[in-house]
């Protein structure tokens, strides 16, 4: 395991065993509801992550694990000093380790994919999300055969301007005075920077080479849309806009797009289309139920 991978870090409750783990080698997490699993965990479920052997190193206290075979081929790895329950393995996955998610320090970069074992579990614990849910064990169908890496965004994107000190003065007025970015400059080979950003992203100016304006119908960038929150975001932003003397279209409707399509319109001075739309259902769906969707046939 090199500096430069993701790594996150898991311990048991007294520290005496400590991991690092190799973020892309896990797998997203298994809910398992059998008896066994919650006589382990004490709790209503077991909440497991697969993980390939080779991404999970042990920091401290690899020697100090304790094992019971619980069934047949299937051993559960605790502290014998607090009784954390570190991770299982089966003599038929060799290579794999089942890690227990709780242990983690940080925030997980995988999400719960099913609940097994379902028939098996307390009446006490309602099931209110939309996992799937299986009787008794997990169709494999229902988890990634691999794991693959999870895009959580766009980091920045440049865009090239004919006139810096121009484009300068307009995306002040939009990412500055009306959405509330922060700004900053650098140099790259000796070009001028200028960027915008918020929390997300960065929104970055650099000078062209030509002086051609864009064009949104050839090979390239069609338009930009950023997101708001909601609908009455929508609506300020357009207000905003033309508050800060930016021609821009008025917040409106698009169903031929969705139901819940609200936007706003307005071109930079090189032409570049902008648009502000609001997080409509679909994408909120699509976000939180990312797993249960499925691949579209």
């Amino acid at each position: 395991m090199t500096d430069d991978e993701t790594t996150l870090h898991a311990q048991c409750l007294c520290g005496s065993i400590a991991l690092r783990v190799r973020a892309s080698a896990l797998s997203p997490i298994q809910v398992c509801h059998c008896s066994v699993c919650r006589r382990a965990q004490g709790g209503p479920f077991a909440t497991n992550i697969p993980a390939d052997a080779s991404g999970v190193e042990f920091v401290r206290g690899k020697d100090h694990l304790k094992g019971y075979e619980s069934s047949p081929g299937k051993t559960r790895w605790f502290c014998p000093t607090c009784g954390s329950p570190i991770h299982s393995t089966k003599d038929t996955l060799p290579g794999v380790l089942r890690l227990r998610a709780g242990l983690f320090t940080e925030p997980l970069p995988v999400r719960p994919v099913f609940h097994a074992h379902v028939d098996s579990g307390v009446t006490w614990w309602p099931l209110n999300d939309d996992l799937p849910q299986f009787a008794e064990g997990a169709d494999a169908k229902a988890l990634p055969a691999k794991m693959t890496v999870d895009v959580t965004g766009i980091d920045h994107i440049y865009i090239t301007v004919t006139d810096m000190a121009r484009a300068e003065a307009f995306y002040d007025r939009v990412m500055l005075a009306v959405l509330g970015h922060r700004k900053n400059t650098f140099s790259i080979h000796g070009d001028p920077h200028i960027q915008y950003y918020n929390r997300h992203f960065g929104f970055v100016l650099r000078p062209a080479r030509t002086d051609r304006p864009h064009d949104s119908y050839s090979a390239g960038l069609h338009h930009f849309c950023l997101r708001v929150d909601s609908i009455a975001d929508v609506q300020q932003v357009a207000k905003a806009l033309a508050d800060q003397g930016i021609t821009a279209t008025p917040a409106e409707n698009y169903p031929q797009y969705a139901d819940d399509y609200w936007a706003t319109f307005f071109n930079d001075p090189d032409g570049i289309r902008l648009e502000i739309t609001n997080y409509r259902q679909e994408r909120r769906r699509r976000h939180d139920r990312w797993h249960q969707l499925g691949t579209p046939a």
